[in-house]
């Protein structure tokens, strides 16, 4: 780890993103989650969802060692507001990510069983209720 600026780089819409986790697997890609309130976050073919569901969704990005090309991202969200509040990248670079979704966003996710798609780009999710809201 050096002390020096390696690069810097803008993702996002015309709308507001909190980029709230970033982490960096041992080949030097980079992971992000967050939230955006943008239509126009960018999104990878394959995405889990491409467009935004609500006033605000959860994104999952992954961006190569330089920031120079996106790799994987999606927006995952429902009509209300939904939070991406942690990501971890292990050695062997699978992502898990901490998120908190409505109940029904939730319960998209299981029945469409689109799990197959992130878990494609070794991306894990972990989910319990928390007052009345599930958090992934």
């Amino acid at each position: 780890m050096g002390t020096g600026l390696i690069y810097s780089t803008f993702i996002g819409g015309t709308n507001n993103e909190w980029a709230n986790s970033i982490d960096i697997d041992v080949a030097g890609n980079i992971y992000i989650t967050g939230e955006t309130e943008s239509t126009n976050y960018p999104t990878t073919i394959g995405a889990f969802q491409t467009s935004l569901g609500g006033f605000a969704d959860v994104f999952v990005t992954k961006l190569n060692p330089t920031g120079t090309t996106v790799i994987y991202s999606t927006f995952i969200g429902g009509l209300n507001s939904d939070y991406g509040y942690g990501i971890v990248v292990d050695s062997v670079g699978s992502a898990f990510v901490s998120l908190k979704l409505t109940p029904l966003v939730m319960q998209l996710l299981l029945v469409k069983q689109h799990l197959q798609i992130i878990m494609s780009h070794r991306v894990h999710f972990r989910y319990q209720m928390v007052e009345g809201m599930m958090a992934l």
